[in-house]
């Protein structure tokens, strides 16, 4: 079976040396959330509420995962709407090899959307 990663950006990046061994299975898919730097502190009440957010943290960035893709031999897709994901899940899952798919969403908003989500689930 598939095996699944889903990781936010600032995550997935510290945590790429991973990749360096040569036993990655065939059967390990990323999928990295890339909000452009930290988001999950915008969900934090404490980082929120304080007018340091931007400088101390969240890390705003323009890096994506393609180069660790490319680095180590993998797949890569990424989606910046939901035409590309949809199209880029459907080629993800259907590839039989390891790799990574990208999906970029706002920074600003990605708390909120988050948030729905979660009530989407209750």
């Amino acid at each position: 079976k598939t095996t699944y990663l889903i990781s936010g950006d600032i995550a997935f990046f510290y945590d790429s040396n991973a990749f360096w061994h040569d036993h990655l299975p065939s059967n390990f898919k990323a999928i990295v959330i890339n909000n452009g730097g930290g988001g999950i502190f915008r969900i934090i009440a404490g980082p929120k509420n304080t007018n340091a957010l931007d400088s101390c943290f969240e890390t705003p960035h323009q890096r994506t995962a393609e180069h660790i893709a490319k680095a180590h031999q993998l797949y890569y897709h990424q989606a910046i709407d939901l035409d590309e994901l949809e199209q880029a899940l459907k080629n993800f899952t259907e590839t039989t090899s390891s790799g990574i798919l990208e999906i970029f969403t706002p920074r600003e908003v990605n708390d909120e959307v988050l948030q729905q989500y979660f009530l989407a689930l209750k």
